[in-house]
């Protein structure tokens, strides 16, 4: 036999309901795996180009060195860029607010973080460009082109204002904004800040320790979050995990392609089985049979895995056109690279084959005479005879499908392999949905905050205070200076989790042992206690009993990278504090350093214990134990200050007291927003060292981060259920439709229909059932080595998806039963004596 292989393409051809149904399985399988692939890279260029943005794209950097260093670095081979920052002066602007004036080269535009929003960078020692609130503080305010005039080292400088620079946030909160003019030759000061760019290729983690020797003690700093994402962190734990997690994605997706591609393939064989025999007898070899079906599965990759590629590439970037011009990220922004096309491409193609392998064996070992003869499909079913307690108590339909996913094991295996993988790939992926979100922490109220008042260098009187709250439709809360402290609990009231991961200091008053802890003492005005109540894990929080007990609110979660755990990220509790106990407060911090507890110590009562803290950037502690408490007993705690141990440890500044550096603002419901913001500014402009910031577009964008991100996880489930589903219905359905000789022979012998639906139904949903239980088994443990893998990025508890698991089992069993009701139309239509005399 030599011309066979246009049989594979009539076959096809023949069968197109069946063709279509395994080319859909390739292709959304395909599109699932290139675009994990797809969004996992444009995140990943995202996150980084958005990182270069805030810090630099430089490795690391030296502060305040020589120009001898510089020198070595310029001539280094390893490195790629030196960008060379000399601070020239600073510039008093209005209020207590400065500029930073700096020269810098060529390269440091983009390993500084100066951000360019109009104009263009210096190209010669005489054009500058300045961060755009800091033009703001001058008078009059210059233009672009305009010339600026400022003292630098007593003498007079004039500069042509070229660029504006973006507004960075931290310069903003310190006052000092940053202006930058152009370094022309190669500085010979010893005052310079260096920032390196290692050449592409080059180890980063591997040569930092051998940088870090070149710099006196102090002057190295990494750019941490930089190296995280390039994979050069020093927590090789989370550099593995941002490749692992993707990979146990893609590799779950690759097994459901096996699973729907094998069942195609492997129903499709069964059903040729005569056919196959047909050939063997007029000459095929058993290789040529073999070749036949990887030949379909050839035309399958053919077909299959281009559309596959192109539709899960571009369906990303018109999902992301559909966004909101101002999205966090944007169709342009889905990078869509060759090694991702290539990888799926392999990925898809291995997956056909190695589903192909098995039916292509059973194809080729077909015994000529048994096929002709119709008995290469049949096996010789082991059914048991005795009744169990269950099957004696079932209506007699029940009884009958529960022995028939007994009777043929092989079967069985392979429709229950198909609904397990479904329930499996549903709750991983929705596993990995919700450890997404844990990236970043849960907000607070901070995430409420409309605008944020801050005064510099100084604090708001309270005359201030009240005018600001004086203004209609706003809630104005007071932001005081936290209060560092020692607090000093006894050792039984510590966690073991907490010691075992955080460094502590341990000290005895008699025979009683102690732990000394960080501490941060928050005062809260009576609107934000108020608030506080939402965050109530034990206890109470009433303002008036907290004065008259001198009461204290405790954060005790933390949230943090372990020391004495190689780096890793911990979410663990520092103590056992309930409501009720006495913690003490040393507010001079003596007890960490002389190893006793001091004679003044401040006694305090816990009422309540929070979730995390109401306000401030980080809702839980670093190493220590938030403490929050009223105006009143925080003005008590303040007047324990020893003004001349203060003094004496802090370089000689003396202790400013009570300090309110800024004021929270949240815009009531209903009121006007713009009128609320205009008011505010004219206070602004009264008070020159006052600096209001707009907090809508931060909130906004992260609304549309949140968003964006949920939209296309979802859509990935959305892909992934079409899967499972697909799969599931292809395999009951396929496999009820082989039996309709069974089925005819039943209503033969005086089955009803009625009593054959109910025997179908029952099967399938049985099926979804032990699926959803094999499924949870396997998936349980996948979404527990997905956690592994997300506490190396960040600490979290480990909770059982108890709603993924409920809508993955219910789904089974729906899908089971769902993928009965076409075979029942055909059995039902079918008639008793052709389907009884049918070959196939």
């Amino acid at each position: 036999m030599k011309r066979y292989g246009s049989l594979t393409f009539r076959y096809l051809k023949t069968q197109r309901k069946r063709t279509v149904l395994t080319l859909l399985g390739v292709i959304l399988s395909l599109v699932l795996i290139s675009s994990i692939g797809t969004l996992f890279f444009s995140l990943y260029a995202n996150q980084i180009n958005q990182t270069i943005e805030d810090f630099g794209d430089h490795h690391f950097r030296y502060e305040q060195v020589d120009a001898r260093l510089a020198q070595r670095l310029q001539n280094h081979a390893k490195v790629d860029r030196l960008a060379i920052v000399k601070k020239q002066a600073q510039i008093p602007l209005s209020g207590r607010a400065s500029l930073q004036l700096n020269k810098i080269n060529q390269a440091a535009m983009k390993a500084v973080p100066f951000t360019l929003k109009k104009g263009k960078t210096p190209r010669n020692p005489h054009e500058i460009m300045v961060e755009q609130w800091a033009l703001k503080r001058m008078n009059p305010q210059p233009k672009l082109g305009e010339t600026l005039d400022f003292k630098v080292h007593g003498k007079k400088q004039s500069y042509r204002l070229v660029g504006i620079l973006k507004n960075q946030w931290r310069s903003q909160a310190t006052g000092e904004g940053q202006a930058a003019t152009f370094l022309s030759s190669f500085p010979k000061s010893s005052k310079l800040d260096l920032y390196v760019k290692l050449k592409p290729g080059v180890p980063i983690r591997e040569n930092v320790s051998s940088f870090k020797e070149m710099a006196p003690k102090g002057k190295f700093v990494t750019n941490k979050e930089l190296l995280r994402l390039l994979g050069e962190g020093p927590d090789q734990n989370a550099n593995t995990a941002l490749f692992v997690i993707p990979g146990i994605l893609t590799g779950l997706v690759m097994l459901a392609t096996i699973a729907v591609i094998y069942n195609a393939f492997h129903i499709s064989v069964l059903e040729r089985i005569k056919q196959f025999g047909v050939l063997r007898s007029i000459g095929a070899t058993p290789k040529q049979i073999k070749n036949l079906v990887f030949r379909e599965a050839l035309l399958l990759c053919i077909i299959g895995i281009p559309l596959g590629i192109l539709l899960g590439s571009f369906a990303l970037k018109w999902m992301m056109s559909l966004s909101p011009p101002d999205f966090l990220m944007s169709a342009e922004d889905i990078v869509i690279r060759p090694e991702v096309i290539g990888i799926s491409g392999a990925i898809g193609v291995l997956s056909v084959f190695a589903s192909a392998f098995l039916p292509a064996r059973l194809a080729s070992k077909v015994s000529p005479l048994d096929a002709i003869q119709n008995r290469g499909s049949i096996k010789k079913e082991s059914v048991k005879k005795s009744q169990g307690w269950l099957t004696k108590r079932l209506p007699i339909e029940s009884a009958m499908a529960l022995k028939n996913l007994r009777r043929n094991k092989k079967r069985y295996r392979i429709t229950l392999f198909s609904m397990m993988i479904s329930v499996i790939l549903f709750v991983t992926f929705s596993s990995f949905v919700t450890m997404a979100f844990q990236v970043k922490p849960p907000g607070n109220e901070e995430e409420k905050v409309d605008f944020q008042l801050v005064k510099m260098g100084e604090s708001l009187s309270p005359a201030q205070v009240e005018e600001v709250q004086s203004i209609k439709g706003i809630k104005a809360m007071p932001v005081y200076a936290y209060l560092f402290t020692d607090m000093i609990l006894p050792s039984a009231k510590m966690t073991s989790a907490y010691t075992k991961a955080f460094p502590t200091t341990s000290i005895k008053d008699g025979n009683q042992p102690y732990t000394v802890l960080d501490s941060m003492v928050d005062g809260y005005d009576r609107q934000r206690l108020q608030e506080a109540k939402r965050y109530l894990q034990a206890g109470t929080i009433d303002p008036e009993k907290m004065e008259e007990e001198n009461g204290v609110a405790v954060v005790v979660r933390n949230r943090d990278r372990s020391p004495k755990k190689e780096n890793k990220p911990m979410d663990v509790n520092a103590a056992d504090l309930q409501p009720g106990d006495e913690i003490t407060l040393d507010i001079n911090n003596r007890t960490a350093d002389d190893k006793k507890i001091p004679k003044q110590v401040f006694k305090a009562k816990v009422t309540a214990v929070l979730d995390k803290s109401p306000y401030g950037e980080k809702p839980y502690p670093e190493q220590g134990i938030r403490v929050i408490t009223t105006e009143k007993v925080f003005q008590r705690m303040i007047k324990q200050i020893d003004e001349k141990y203060y003094e004496k440890t802090h370089d000689g500044e003396k202790f400013p007291g009570i300090q309110i550096y800024g004021m929270t603002i949240k815009v009531k419901p209903k009121a006007n927003r713009e009128h609320a913001k205009t008011a505010l500014q004219e206070f602004a402009e009264k008070n020159p060292s006052v600096e209001v910031f707009d907090k809508l577009e931060e909130k906004q964008q992260e609304t549309k981060a949140k968003m964006q991100f949920s939209i296309m996880v979802y859509g990935f489930i959305g892909v992934i259920t079409l899967i499972g589903a697909f799969n599931i219905i292809n395999t009951i359905s396929t496999n009820l439709v082989l039996r309709k000789q069974e089925f005819a022979t039943l209503k033969a012998i005086g089955m009803t229909m009625s009593q054959i639906k109910k025997m179908i139904w029952f099967e399938g949903s049985l099926y979804g059932v032990t699926g959803a239980i094999y499924g949870l088994i396997i998936g349980l443990p996948l979404s527990y080595l997905l956690y592994m893998q997300f506490t190396d990025i960040i600490g979290f508890e480990w909770s059982v998806p108890w709603r993924d698991m409920a809508i993955a089992s219910v789904g089974a069993v729906f899908i089971g039963l769902t993928s009965t009701l076409l075979p029942l139309r055909r059995i039902q239509k079918g008639n008793i004596i052709d389907d009884i005399r049918t070959e196939d």
